[in-house]
Order: C-alpha cells, then sequence, then structure tokens
C-alpha cells in the first residue's frame, strides 16, 4: 500500500486512495495538491514565460513593469522572464 502511495505514478496513487477507501472527490483534491506541490517551481515559471511572450508581442519587453524604465540588459540575459529592474527587485525584497 505504502508502495502505491510512494509512486510517481498517479493511477497507482489513485489506487491506493481507493483501497483505502477514499471516495472519489477527497481522491481528486488530494491528487490536485500534490500535483501543484510537486509542479508549483515549474508552473510558476511557465507563467512568467508567458508574460514575457505577452510583452514581446505588444512591444513591451525589457519594460520595467512597475516603473516602466527599461530592465537591465545583464538581467535579461540572466532572467530572460525578468519583469522588474534592478531597483524595483530591490525595493520588493527589502
Amino acid at each position: 500500500m505504502l508502495q502505491l502511495l510512494n509512486s510517481d505514478n498517479l493511477s497507482d496513487k489513485q489506487t491506493a486512495l481507493q483501497l483505502l477507501g477514499i471516495n472519489n472527490d477527497e481522491q481528486l483534491e488530494l491528487l490536485e495538491k500534490e500535483f501543484h506541490s510537486r509542479f508549483e517551481d515549474k508552473i510558476e515559471l511557465l507563467e512568467k514565460i508567458e508574460a514575457s511572450i505577452s510583452q514581446i508581442e505588444i512591444g513591451l519587453y525589457g519594460t520595467c513593469a512597475k516603473c516602466d524604465e527599461n530592465i537591465e540588459q545583464s538581467i535579461l540575459n540572466q532572467h530572460p522572464y525578468a519583469q522588474y529592474c534592478q531597483s524595483c527587485q530591490s525595493e520588493d525584497t527589502h
């Protein structure tokens, strides 16, 4: 049972949850929470990339979302999905 619960295969997890008597709605909720926690950082990165693509499409790529100044090239080279210039990023982290 533990092997099924610890599996990376969602079908195995669902089988284990069914064997434990957990209904479909609860299974879905548990699997969604696990999926979200497992892929949260990847989802966040994809959202940043999508925002950058939107900025490219409207001609605002490389412009700080907070102050409308240009984002430093060194920041864009390191993080092409950056939304803030160095100054605004520093303000948000302090």
